[in-house]
């Protein structure tokens, strides 16, 4: 009857150590998987510091300050894609 109990002991033990291994390996997974959240680029920092006012004046002083040079930069790749039935 010893033989069984230190059986069974030895069991309990390893099903601890098994448990706190997964638990272990569970933690460093969670931290390893935490996403990167992309920096806003200066363009977005300024749309979103434009007013909210109703103001004539100050909605031309926002689009005044909206940079549009690149509003059509990906239009090529589009149009590309399109043509080639991509």
């Amino acid at each position: 009857m010893a033989s069984k109990s230190s059986s069974s002991q030895t069991m309990t033990i390893l099903l601890l150590g098994l448990l706190i291994l997964l638990a272990f390996a569970v933690f460093l997974f969670n931290e390893k998987s935490e996403v990167a959240v992309p920096q806003k680029s200066q363009e977005e920092m300024m749309i979103e510091e434009q007013g909210t006012s109703d103001n004539v004046s100050e909605i031309e002083k926002d689009i005044n300050a909206t940079n549009f040079d690149s509003v059509d930069s990906d239009f090529g790749t589009v149009e590309s894609e399109v043509n080639t039935g991509y």
